[in-house]
């Protein structure tokens, strides 16, 4: 192990020297130790560099990412090297869910009860079981479905890491299938 992060302490200044050298390519070489000092406190030393250097590439961006099962339209709003990510904006899925009898369609006309507890869906349409563990026999004759959802209007932002955008950008929003139904 020694060994090993005396390889690594060496590969890192064999690159601090070859860094100092590009950038003396660049800057005034009374400047450098200031300029190392500003790549150093950013975010993110090897984005600096390669910007300072002028060999800096932006990642290609789709404008769309993959929706999941809470968030949809999912639409690239900008880039943070510095922070390696991707502010994007997206909707809302709400879903609405309730207990429904086995075997009945989970639509609003068969909802015995929108208590998401099962006691308290028990109680509320009168459960009764001469079994011990009613709760058992409950959930062998009703299920919790969800029966509608619905994509908000709301636009929110949140952010992805670089890679994770990459691996799940689309070429068209329009080209995907919805994983789940909904209405809205």
């Amino acid at each position: 192990m020694k060994r090993k992060n005396q390889s690594l302490n060496q590969m890192d200044e064999t690159n601090n020297l070859l860094l100092r050298i590009a950038l003396e390519t660049k800057f005034n070489p009374a400047d450098i130790d200031n300029v190392l000092k500003v790549i150093s406190a950013t975010g993110n030393s090897s984005v600096a560099s390669t910007i300072l250097l002028g060999k800096y590439e932006e990642p290609k961006f789709l404008p769309h990412c993959k929706d999941c099962s809470r968030k949809v339209n999912k639409t690239f709003m900008g880039y943070d090297p510095f922070k390696c990510e991707v502010v994007y904006t997206y909707n809302s899925i709400t879903n609405k869910q309730a207990w429904f009898k086995v075997g009945d369609e989970p639509i609003e006309e068969n909802i015995v009860s929108s208590k998401h507890y099962s006691e308290d869906a028990m109680d509320e349409i009168g459960y009764v079981s001469d079994s011990e563990d009613k709760f058992k026999t409950f959930k062998e004759n009703y299920t919790w479905k969800t029966w509608k959802s619905t994509i908000s209007d709301v636009i929110n932002t949140h952010y992805m890491g670089v890679d994770e955008w990459i691996a799940n950008q689309i070429q068209d929003s329009d080209d995907q299938e919805p994983e789940f139904d909904y209405e809205g």
